[in-house]
């Protein structure tokens, strides 16, 4: 069935004022200057039958309640069905707390109900830009700067790779990478681009500093603005990068101020790669399903505030103002019920080649390998981050061998350890009924 499809694209700015709490670190940090404007980048589609929006966003997370009200604002104002709104992020850490991470950050009310707003205005601009547009897709691989971060010692056990100035030699990552790029190209009928939504997977905090700004996928919009012009909109989906980053632990400067401006201009030279192969599509139809888990928290245990080598000498400050923040959550919420969580998936089907599917935790690499590989689709896009914060969804071998993300944080590391499997096994049930 050839379907003419419709679409529209818009960027909003959502750039904080100087000053504004930051999130991506376990501790309070205000923004100092501007490096760069954040946005949020939306395409609605329109098939005949139904609309879509898909909104990616220059933060690290944001919260339920915050979705909530963001889709309230586009619904009052929009034919789009609340079920087929798609609110993920970019995770820039360098970038204001949209939600709380228990009470570590300060939450500004007034930028908040800003921030709602824009986000609102680029699904609604996005809306009422609608016009016939064709669809083309392919991917390559970049795995220059793709590594996983749990680093196992020559002992076994489980270092993160940020941990600065540590010595890695003899070290191996625990897991795989994901280095695969998926770029969907959304075209006028002249030919010329409207928008690009750009898959990869890994953890956009490259940047650093007390500054706000977009990171690297800021800098692979402005360099595919260069050659497309300023009017690209690029949207960037998070794959499971639960357990990635882009730290090399063999590089002789493991980071450099200028790293996360070459990180962006590879991604950027890898859609360029993609462009000159992509495949459009004969069958434009759209096809959307929503299912909710439930998945129980878990309880806090003895590993979550044992001091080990996850962050380099158990000794060192920042390794114990690690585990402070660790101790601090389970004596403040120790006592608590333990509560079951309501975790949104989402299917979003192009034709017959591009199935997107989407949770709001940060699934492990593996969880998403697995979900490409047994997919029936060419181009599998799972991402990670979408209408919620799920926190991260590990392995259970990860859990079993201790570091990081397996310590449990509320809002950050939370659900029960079935969590990615569970995930993996209903997004593969989507997959397969569509």
């Amino acid at each position: 069935m050839n379907t003419t499809l419709q679409a529209g694209v818009y960027r909003a700015n959502i750039t904080p004022p100087i000053g504004i709490s930051m999130a991506g670190s376990l501790s309070a940090t205000y923004a100092t200057k501007i490096c760069g404007q954040l946005y949020a980048a939306a395409a609605v589609f329109d098939d005949g039958e139904q609309e879509v929006a898909i909104v990616s966003v220059d933060v690290c997370w944001i919260d339920e309640a915050n979705v909530k009200g963001i889709i309230e604002k586009v619904c009052a104002k929009s034919a789009i069905k609340p079920e087929n709104i798609i609110i993920t992020v970019t995770q820039t850490h360098t970038a204001p707390a949209i939600g709380p991470l228990m009470d570590l950050y300060p939450i500004d009310q007034n930028y908040l109900e800003v921030f709602k707003s824009q986000v609102a205005t680029a699904i609604l601009s996005a809306w009422e830009r609608k016009r016939p547009v064709r669809v083309a897709v392919g991917k390559a691989s970049n795995p220059h700067h793709c590594f996983n971060r749990r680093m196992v010692s020559p002992e076994g056990y489980i270092v993160a790779n940020f941990i600065s100035g540590w010595d890695f030699a003899g070290y191996t990552p625990e897991g795989p990478i994901d280095p695969e790029i998926v770029a969907v190209r959304l075209e006028n009928m002249d030919g010329s681009p409207l928008a690009f939504l750009v898959h990869f997977t890994n953890h956009v905090n490259a940047q650093g500093g007390a500054v706000i700004g977009p990171d690297f996928t800021g800098e692979m919009h402005d360099a595919l603005c260069a050659v497309y012009g300023s009017d690209i909109v690029t949207l960037s989906l998070p794959g499971a990068a639960g357990n990635i980053n882009w730290i090399n632990t063999g590089a002789s400067e493991r980071w450099t101020p200028d790293l996360y401006k070459k990180i962006g201009h590879s991604l950027a030279g890898s859609v360029l790669e993609i462009n000159g192969t992509m495949q459009y599509l004969e069958n434009n139809a759209l096809h959307t399903e929503t299912r909710i888990l439930s998945i129980p928290e878990r309880p806090f245990c003895e590993y979550d505030i044992k001091a080990d080598f996850t962050f380099g000498d158990p000794n060192s400050l920042d390794a114990k103002a690690f585990l402070s923040t660790y101790r601090y959550a389970q004596k403040k919420y120790g006592d608590r019920p333990l509560a079951s969580f309501d975790i949104e998936l989402k299917l979003l089907k192009i034709g017959g080649e591009i199935a997107i599917v989407t949770n709001p935790c940060e699934l492990f690499v593996e969880f998403g390998l697995e979900i490409k590989r047994r997919s029936p689709y060419t181009y599998t896009v799972p991402v990670d981050l979408t209408n919620g914060m799920g926190g991260y969804a590990p392995t259970k071998e990860a859990f079993a061998a201790g570091g990081y993300e397996v310590r449990k944080l509320p809002h950050a590391s939370y659900l029960d350890h079935s969590a990615g499997g569970r995930i993996v096994a209903a997004s593969l049930e989507m997959l397969h009924k569509a």
